[in-house]
């Protein structure tokens, strides 16, 4: 029998003493994408709040985090100013299987509550993050991925010291290095959690 993956969220929110339902608005979803699997979500929320994300913790096939609504300021002017973000957090490269994600929502320091359970499956295949293709001299590095997450493509000529050569903030792109001088390279892209404008 398969252990469900499990992620804990706990949403809180504190806004110069009045209490709203955390976040001000949330739309979750997981997806795996080249292999690595995603918490993707649309939040929109007041304009001198943010949605922190903290880092996801692994024990065997549970996962835990935590999402909090912060204020960074009080702002008693602020009745309707909210903007939307697109949010990425990786989980990880999971098995493939079934999983459920529960999401806990916590308010004002309240414990949390059970908020929303996901169910989904990690597929057994689901391409892959980097492509490199080589022409001549010339190396075509494509990246797989989703909004909001973060790409960073480094590079190494020993496998121990890698150096990182271009980053992008959202889903696909591709990238194109001259290898005349270093015929001899390794890459390979570390996937981040990021934020981004909504369009």
């Amino acid at each position: 029998m398969k252990t469900p993956l499990v992620i804990a969220l706990t949403i809180g929110s504190i806004a110069a003493g009045l209490a709203q339902t955390p976040p001000s608005s949330w739309a979750p979803s997981v997806q795996t994408v080249g292999g690595v699997t995603y918490l993707v979500g649309t939040a929109t929320v007041l304009g001198c709040h943010e949605i922190q994300f903290s880092p996801v913790t692994t024990a065997g096939t549970n996962l835990q985090m935590t999402v909090e609504e912060v204020v960074y300021y009080p702002c008693i002017q602020c009745v309707d100013c909210y903007y939307t973000n697109l949010t990425a957090t990786v989980l990880g490269h999971l098995a493939a299987g079934d999983y459920q994600l529960l999401v806990d929502a916590s308010l004002l320091g309240e414990p949390p509550s059970p908020w929303l359970v996901i169910h989904f499956t990690v597929p057994t295949q689901s391409g892959s993050t980097l492509f490199i293709t080589r022409a001549d001299s010339n190396v075509q590095i494509a990246v797989n991925g989703v909004p909001a997450a973060t790409y960073v493509l480094q590079t190494s000529a020993t496998l121990t010291n890698w150096t990182p050569v271009y980053t992008n903030s959202g889903s696909a792109f591709q990238f194109s290095s001259d290898v005349t001088e270093a015929p001899f390279q390794f890459y390979r892209v570390q996937v981040q959690s990021g934020t981004i404008p909504s369009p």
